[in-house]
């Protein structure tokens, strides 16, 4: 789900007011039933390897230097199961010991990926490979007679309590083989890829801090002196306010990534704009790469927000902790009710006629379709559509309370799995008149009438 980054400014001439001048920096997708969500296992979120396939821009036809055999794998193998064995049982002089040392920037990035891990309480770390071989990326002083091969590898990595299974990252580590032994000779961070939202791997880059609350665990860089506590307060404190609110039963279970480390959140596919933050399911995956397992869930900030920003804005997690509370519903919720509910808990007991607008906005909300967005239009003009359906949850919540919101959760939950389209007009009709004796026409006027008290 994504969260719309909205700054706060002066009081409006109404009283409590914020700026929903949306310099929308929203959450990505991940709940509301988005691709990347805690739903069954989708595509993988790393490209499948192919036997000797070249990287994406690379040369058709481009084969590896060294065709490696079994025994070389199974070499390689062994040392991977060596440096995960250190890892569990932190010898750091065993990880090391699985590195090429003739490459002083490799070692400093070993020996920082080492310390990351070892602030984690892991219950499972270990490597995967296949006979899949890949470019290799260059290995610092690789003489001729030193083989470089590089093969599809994943890391499965279990942080204790806070996730119910192991991550699965495809990992770009390149080996080779000095006085008959192989080594890690290079790694690199592994590059996005268009779906694959459920990466988490915040343990490999910079240097982190780690506020560990048992099920809640929280990263942040290390620079960021005390950030990791201070959001995980506030995460425990949203937990125990959405919970409240919405009448549900608390959910502590989230490992919380803000770190620099791995990639920035798209808000949309139109244009450059980025997610503030976003909740979404993480995934193991077999040695293919192709997702397998649910592992739990993990809210992703984005790192360009400041600390001031993020520990100055309580609603951003306030958002994206009602997508973790509600994450059974995930992927069987229309888009404008799963995001409506989350900015209706993040402004609470703000409501839309108290929020501020630019004229600009104020103008477009008024002139855009009187619907609710679906998930096929929300990301075309999202400032726009988290209001309306911010709006339109507003308007469900004061006619039936959290009661009849749960109602019409479990009825979108049967109703999907029974065999209907999560936007299905039909079933947003019936269940709109079973558990609020309204339709959907009705819901979107009681939106635009509060969206007309919008102040700017």
């Amino acid at each position: 789900m994504r969260l719309p980054r909205v700054p706060t400014t002066a009081p409006s001439a109404r009283g409590l007011a914020c700026v929903v001048a949306l310099v929308l920096v929203p959450t990505l997708v991940g709940c509301g039933g988005e691709p990347g969500g805690d739903d069954a296992p989708g595509p993988s979120p790393a490209a499948t390897a192919a036997t000797a396939s070249p990287e994406p821009g690379a040369s058709p036809g481009a084969r590896p230097a060294y065709a490696a055999d079994e025994a070389d794998r199974a070499a390689v193998d062994a040392m991977l199961a060596q440096r995960a064995q250190a890892v569990r049982v932190r010898d750091e002089a065993a990880f090391l010991a699985t590195v090429d040392d003739r490459d002083p920037r490799l070692v400093a990035q070993q020996r920082t990926l080492f310390a990351n891990l070892a602030r984690l309480r892991l219950a499972r770390y270990d490597y995967e490979t296949t006979g899949d071989q890949l470019l290799p990326d260059p290995v610092r002083r690789a003489g001729p007679r030193e083989p470089v091969v590089r093969f599809q590898t994943v890391e499965h990595t279990q942080v204790a309590d806070a996730l119910t299974g192991a991550v699965g990252n495809v990992v770009r580590m390149t080996y080779v083989r000095r006085d008959g032994r192989w080594l890690v000779g290079q790694e690199k961070a592994a590059e996005q890829v268009a779906g694959g939202e459920g990466h988490l791997r915040p343990w490999f880059g910079g240097p982190v801090d780690v506020a560990d609350r048992g099920t809640l665990v929280v990263l942040t860089d290390a620079a960021d002196a005390g950030l990791a506590d201070a959001l995980a307060d506030i995460v425990e404190e949203s937990v125990t306010a959405d919970a409240a609110l919405l009448q549900v039963a608390p959910d502590r279970q989230v490992l919380v990534d803000a770190t620099g480390n791995g990639p920035t959140v798209r808000l949309n596919t139109v244009d450059e704009e980025e997610a503030a933050a976003i909740y979404t399911g993480v995934f193991d995956v077999d040695a293919q790469g192709r997702r397998t397992t649910l592992s739990g869930g993990t809210i992703r900030i984005n790192p360009d927000l400041t600390a001031a920003e993020l520990t100055g804005d309580p609603g951003l997690l306030r958002h994206e902790v009602v997508h973790l509370l509600l994450r059974r519903y995930t992927g069987v919720l229309p888009m404008w009710l799963s995001e409506g509910v989350a900015e209706y808990a993040r402004w609470y007991p703000l409501t839309t006629r108290d929020l501020r607008v630019t004229p600009e906005l104020w103008q477009r909300v008024q002139a855009a379709p009187h619907r609710l967005p679906g998930a096929g239009v929300f990301q075309l003009d999202p400032a726009v559509n988290y209001l309306v359906s911010q709006a339109a949850a507003q308007h469900l919540l004061a006619r039936g309370g959290p009661v009849a919101l749960r109602s019409l959760l479990e009825g979108y939950r049967s109703g999907v799995d029974a065999g209907a389209g999560v936007d299905d007009g039909d079933l947003t009709d019936r269940l709109l008149a079973d558990v609020y004796d309204t339709t959907e026409a009705e819901v979107v006027d009681g939106a635009w009438d509060a969206l007309g008290e919008l102040d700017r």
